[in-house]
């Protein structure tokens, strides 16, 4: 069931239903890891390349934010990988 989309902002609860999707499709799939499945959905769902550029979607912030304080700028790639792995290690 594959329904590819422009996808310019996900929600919470979209970003929740992917992780349901997800932990489903790994506990049927012994070939590929949990973070791997994510990806998948993210793939056949929204067309995207993988779940972190889901999380980016749900967590961008408007581009005229040019004054944020240096503590609250947006996370680099790595930093926001590994709070997914954290996220997904959780919920298992």
């Amino acid at each position: 069931m594959s329904r590819q989309v422009t996808i310019q902002h996900i929600t919470e609860t979209q970003l929740r239903s992917v992780k349901r999707r997800a932990k489903l499709l790994s506990r049927s799939r012994q070939d590929v890891s949990y973070m791997q499945c994510l990806d998948i959905v993210c793939q056949e769902d929204w067309g995207l390349r993988h779940f972190h550029q889901a999380q980016k979607l749900v967590t961008r912030k408007p581009s005229n934010e040019t004054n944020v304080p240096r503590g609250e700028q947006s996370h680099s790639a790595w930093t926001l990988y590994l709070q997914a792995c954290q996220d997904a290690y959780f919920e298992l």
